[in-house]
């Protein structure tokens, strides 16, 4: 029997020798002089807004153009950004913050605390820790370089809610901008970071271009993951969307491209063997992968068909199935924030460690399902949710459960999941993800467990004691506490399953042997690395 992965090898050879011509992008003076990256991303760059949505590639758009007011070093301990220095008066519940001066936005404007309060109060508005952030606390500006955070009531992650990185990370943009209707995306991508977005090159199914900042000043601390130093020290990026992962592994290996953000697992023995390539771990802990459940509508709107998922799922097959290298996995993890992680723990996990079929079966008909179609959006361009999309149909299937899988590409499926229309108008009831390490290892960071009704994440859980756990963990200052918490918060998660774990994976990236200097950054980021 041939496998998937010596199939794809098998195509490799065949796929190098058909490179389209368009894949040698950059203009020819900038291909001469080294200075252009050209990076296969995971999808095309269509949403500028990184408020409005946690899609990956918006947010590694937002790194490039925008630049936050701190930033988490390779500890995770919150270094100062945009701000030159902050103070905190004796009882905690003032926090007076002033910005770097000389800071400007790409259209020559200064960078004002009326920015950083508007661009604070908009992201506020939608991500789950800023929402517990504006709740605690009053924004307000003081002069031109300085504001305050006024707190009601304690709180003790404030500069980690500042320095949050990856999923809805806190950028900065211009007041005229931020001020803006969350209903309408902002079109305007102009920031104070790094890179300057190039739009008259954009093209919104496939390239995206940056090129460098003349005027940015990056910080003289040394660089530390999202923190220190970010220099960008080539011209120009280029970011295609190559959704062959034949085409785009030839690519790499011809040296068409320089960097490939996505590599499908499967792949990794065949890049770990490329005379050329390197695989770089730029996020230690890795992804989580999981099921969101839509919980507005039956049958998942009871919690018990939610449970009824946590056995239909056996982490290990699905891992098997996506091709993830032994090493690269764990057969099984119980811990919502990560195996390996600071907050692990196994409460409230073990019944759900091994697959049990049949009882999910009962759970689906003690949580009243009638036989109804689930409606499971299928992203089919994206291996890593292709593939255990339709093992979860299949096992689904196999327990009597309805099926219907709807087809579509990945930047569909970001427009069509916030849309809160019931199953039978066009809505769903499941869909398939990921998330990283640094998104996802605490309870104030992980946007997929704030159970806030309406103003959740896609699938929109709503629990009260959740919420008080949640907002009870991060006015807490004391460690041993703290655990206690996250105990208390994972036991609840297993009640209400505000979605299911299919595994936690290690993913490389891959780049081309000249790449150098791109440290354990958490995200994709295009500054530091070098192109020799």
């Amino acid at each position: 029997m041939v496998t998937r992965l010596s199939r794809r090898a098998m195509t490799l050879g065949l796929a190098s020798a058909a490179l389209p011509v368009s894949l040698c992008f950059a203009p020819a003076a900038a291909r001469a002089a080294g200075r252009t990256l050209k990076v296969a991303v995971h999808s095309p760059l269509r949403i500028l807004d990184p408020t409005i949505t946690v899609a990956r590639i918006t947010q590694m758009h937002g790194y490039m153009v925008y630049d936050t007011l701190f930033g988490l070093d390779a500890g995770g301990v919150p270094k100062p950004q945009m701000v030159d220095a902050w103070t905190v008066s004796p009882d905690g519940m003032a926090y007076t913050f002033r910005l770097r001066t000389g800071l400007r936005f790409h259209d020559g404007a200064p960078v004002t605390a009326s920015d950083a309060v508007a661009s604070l109060e908009r992201w506020g508005k939608r991500d789950a820790l800023g929402q517990l952030l504006l709740a605690a606390g009053r924004l307000s500006v003081i002069d031109a370089g300085s504001f305050q955070l006024a707190l009601s009531q304690p709180f003790g992650f404030v500069l980690e809610a500042l320095a949050k990185p990856g999923t809805s990370a806190a950028f900065v943009m211009p007041a005229r901008v931020a001020s803006g209707s969350l209903d309408t995306p902002i079109q305007d991508a102009t920031g104070s970071g790094p890179y300057i977005f190039k739009r008259d090159e954009w093209v919104p199914g496939s390239k995206a271009v940056y090129v460098r900042n003349p005027d940015w000043a990056p910080r003289s601390e040394p660089s530390s993951a999202m923190a220190g130093a970010k220099v960008p020290r080539v011209e120009r990026v280029e970011w295609v969307s190559l959704p062959d992962a034949n085409v785009a592994t030839s690519a790499l290996r011809a040296g068409e491209i320089d960097y490939y953000e996505y590599p499908p697992m499967d792949l990794v023995p065949v890049l770990e063997k490329t005379p050329g390539v390197n695989l770089v771990r730029i996020d230690p802990l890795g992804a989580r992968a999981w099921i969101r459940p839509n919980h507005l509508y039956p049958p998942f709107d009871n919690p018990k068909a939610r449970q009824a998922l946590l056995h239909v799922v056996d982490q290990a097959q699905y891992m098997r199935a996506l091709g993830v290298p032994k090493g690269y996995y764990r057969d099984y993890c119980g811990a919502i924030f990560l195996c390996g992680g600071a907050w692990e723990t196994d409460a409230g996990s073990a019944p759900f460690a091994k697959p049990d079929l049949e009882k999910a079966r009962q759970l689906f008909k003690e949580g009243g399902y009638d036989g109804r179609k689930v409606v499971m959006y299928h992203p089919t361009d994206l291996p890593d949710i292709d593939i255990p999309t339709k093992l979860t149909a299949q096992r689904l299937r196999k327990i009597g459960v309805a099926v219907e899988l709807v087809p579509m590409d990945w930047g569909t499926f970001l427009g069509r999941a916030f849309k809160r229309d019931a199953p039978e108008a066009g809505g769903w009831n499941l869909y398939h993800s990921l998330d990283f390490g640094f998104n996802v290892g605490t309870p104030s960071t992980d946007v997929s467990l704030a159970a806030s009704c309406e103003r959740a994440r896609p699938g929109w859980p709503c629990d009260e004691a959740m919420e008080r756990l949640r907002a009870a963990w991060v006015a807490q200052t004391d460690a041993q506490k703290r655990r206690e918490l996250v105990r208390q918060i994972q036991e609840r998660f297993y009640e209400i399953v505000p979605f299911v774990p299919w595994g936690q994976f290690v993913r490389p990236i891959a780049v081309r042997s000249n790449i150098v200097d791109i440290g354990t950054t958490l995200v994709p980021v295009f500054w530091n690395l070098d192109k020799t």
